[in-house]
């Protein structure tokens, strides 16, 4: 026991020594100027899209769906027609209706005609 005393009191200097040495922190918090400079260098946000994005489908064993368009989760009843959404059975394409026409899209795909009053994402009329 006696010869691990200068060991430990060797140990024990060299991490006083080491802790002294060490760089101190800082400041934590960056000075006004430098914030705006990196805000500034920070990319800018995506502009908004201005068509249909189908972002994902997911399809139950029973048939009901639910189709994720520009972010959003709608149901899909599977081939219904009339406006909205349907979904093809057994398939990954979406059939989106516009007022002009029905465009097939697959998940991962932008359509350039933008969502209008007479469309109704995931929502049949009722009569």
């Amino acid at each position: 026991m006696i010869a691990l005393r200068p060991v430990l009191l060797l140990l024990l200097l060299a991490f006083a020594l080491g802790a002294r040495a060490a760089d101190p922190l800082g400041r934590l918090f960056f000075t006004p100027e430098q914030r705006e400079a990196l805000e500034r260098k920070r990319p800018q946000a995506a502009p908004p899209t201005t068509g249909i994005t189908v972002n994902g489908l997911v399809q139950r064993s029973d048939g009901k769906a639910t189709v994720w368009i520009n972010g959003t989760a709608h149901p899909a009843p599977p081939s219904t027609p009339g406006k909205g959404i349907a979904v093809q059975p057994d398939s990954s394409t979406v059939i989106v209706t516009t007022p002009s026409q029905k465009i097939r899209v697959k998940v991962g795909e932008t359509i350039a005609p933008a969502p209008t009053a007479g469309m109704s994402l995931g929502h049949q009329d009722s009569p």
